[in-house]
């Protein structure tokens, strides 16, 4: 009996570990400076334009590369990601998509961010790494103290699979705030004064596109977004905290209410 809940429990950790590793797929122009040079954000700066400025700021900032899409590994349909950092290839991947959503300064703050995570590059693969090893401990241990056997397997390891489940969600999410408020909070202290606007101006706009994403789940009728924004994002802080932080950060710098 210990050595199927020992194969379960590595079986689950494996599956989950592979899910976490795919991320997304791309598709990208081979020509890259051709589309970013073409690519214009609403204020009719190029991402030539404002990526150049952006390295004049803040020379850490990685290679970038210019994707049409980033979509889903497993349904291949677009994630409506704007940015992604990747440790593995050490670069940024952003989505031409976001150029009709944001002007340049608000996709500034946004590679910021995303900055801000390669300075410690294995963060997030530690945090998977910590979800697969709490998937596989749930997994083995739960149930070990059960006063009465389960009915039968299926709901003994339906049992398993749930606590693990849920276990592996709250390290994940809990992890997963600490590191991308600590990347907000390398972000605000190095952008400028127009670069920390345009962070406001980011997290509203994606505030707005997320309440139309929720507007158009039958579910919405019975589930405000007041309480449906903490379920669309569970591994990032609110937007409303991240837009206070950034007008805290924009007034203690440089002075300016926004």
């Amino acid at each position: 009996m210990k050595k199927l809940n020992v194969l379960f429990a590595v079986t689950i950790g494996l599956l989950n570990a592979k899910a976490d590793a795919g991320l997304m797929k791309v598709s990208y122009p081979l020509d890259q400076q051709g589309a970013k040079k073409e690519t214009l954000f609403k204020d009719g700066v190029s991402f030539a334009q404002m990526e150049e400025t952006a390295r004049k700021n803040c020379p850490q900032i990685p290679d970038i590369l210019l994707t049409d899409a980033m979509l889903c590994p497993l349904t291949g349909i677009d994630t409506g990601s704007d940015a992604a950092y990747l440790p593995s290839t050490q670069s940024i991947w952003a989505s031409r998509t976001t150029a009709d959503r944001h002007s340049s300064k608000a996709f500034e703050w946004a590679m910021l961010h995303e900055t801000g995570h390669a300075q410690m590059p294995y963060a997030v693969n530690s945090i998977h790494g910590a979800v697969v090893a709490t998937n596989l401990a749930t997994a083995y241990y739960w149930g070990a103290h059960k006063a009465k056997p389960y009915k039968n397997r299926v709901t003994k390891y339906g049992s398993k699979y749930l606590a693990m489940t849920a276990a592996g969600a709250i390290v994940n999410s809990t992890l997963m705030k600490i590191e991308e408020r600590r990347a907000d909070n390398w972000a605000n202290k190095t952008a400028d004064a127009q670069a920390l606007q345009g962070g406001i101006e980011y997290f509203e706009a994606s505030k707005i596109k997320q309440q139309e994403e929720w507007s158009k789940y039958k579910l919405s009728s019975v589930v405000p977004f007041g309480v449906a924004k903490y379920l669309l994002d569970p591994i990032h802080p609110s937007l409303d905290s991240r837009i206070a932080k950034c007008k805290t950060v924009l007034k203690n710098r440089f002075s300016i209410n926004a």
